[in-house]
């Protein structure tokens, strides 16, 4: 995506990539042992989710290689993404990730569509 938005950082991997484990609290749960790279995506999740539901279905299409039509399928495929990649490094016993993560694409979608309307 860096490409597409013609982003000049020759050390943009490097702005995303983290070592090491942390533990985080997120909604009156304790997360122990969280692989960084998740720490980073739990700290920026509002401009994350907020980047991702102004971004075109065309957009993600292209990206993804799939032919979805609502913003329903869109946010379903990378919820389901997110939940893959992250079950990989860590297991979210106790914490409802994709709960939590649904709740924050419901409330920036919200917010998407009272600026824009019937526009989006």
């Amino acid at each position: 995506m860096s490409v597409k938005q013609r982003v000049i950082c020759p050390n943009v991997r490097d702005l995303f990539t983290a070592g090491g484990r942390e533990d985080v609290s997120i909604e009156n749960s304790k997360l122990s042992g969280l692989p960084k790279v998740l720490v980073k995506f739990i700290e920026n999740i509002d401009l994350i989710v907020n980047e991702f539901v102004t971004t075109d279905i065309e957009k993600l299409n292209e990206i993804w290689r799939t032919d979805y039509k609502t913003r329903i399928e869109i946010n379903e495929e990378w919820i389901e993404k997110i939940i893959a990649s992250s079950s990989m490094s860590y297991n979210f016993r106790t914490f409802e990730f994709r709960k939590w993560i649904e709740g924050k694409i419901n409330i920036a979608s919200h917010a998407q569509y009272k600026e824009l309307g019937s526009k989006w």
